[in-house]
């Protein structure tokens, strides 16, 4: 299916991805860090930063920061609320020197790194949790059991 979408629609890391419509949904933002090809609906705008010009992973931080703000720009009726992508074109993010957006950016990403690293973890200590705990709280295995298959599965 990826392949009929347009490619400038197909998301890439460091993209920023600000919902459209809805009320309540209309200016949340948040960083597409991922990979992954994947692609967004029409409710959903891009923004790419220009890495010529600014450190995307510190303009993508800049950005969230204004999520408030983003959110005060919808316009329409109740219901109907929408976000002009020219509008949201023209909102200044405040940044400071490039060199230092680039070693913020380095900071950032490490941060966004070390966040996957342990979100992976977790779901990883969940699906033991998850498997071990029925058995034990039926007697069908023991605490000396379960210990012994954790530590040969880390």
């Amino acid at each position: 299916m990826l392949s009929k979408v347009r490619e400038d629609k197909v998301l890439k890391a460091n993209d920023v991805l600000v919902n459209s419509t809805g009320q309540g949904t209309l200016g949340r933002v948040a960083r597409w860090i991922d990979n992954e090809r994947s692609t967004v609906d029409s409710h959903i705008t891009i923004v790419r930063f220009n890495a010529v010009k600014v450190h995307p992973v510190t303009a993508g931080i800049g950005l969230l920061s204004l999520q408030e703000t983003i959110t005060e720009m919808g316009e329409g009726s109740t219901g109907q609320t929408e976000l002009s992508r020219v509008e949201l074109g023209k909102l200044k993010v405040r940044l400071p020197k490039l060199d230092q957006q680039l070693e913020l950016g380095r900071h950032f990403d490490g941060l966004a790194k070390m966040e996957q690293t342990h979100l992976a973890e977790n779901r990883t200590l969940a699906a033991t949790r998850d498997a071990l705990l029925p058995q034990l709280m039926s007697g069908k295995l023991r605490v000396k059991d379960a210990e012994a298959i954790v530590s040969a599965a880390v």
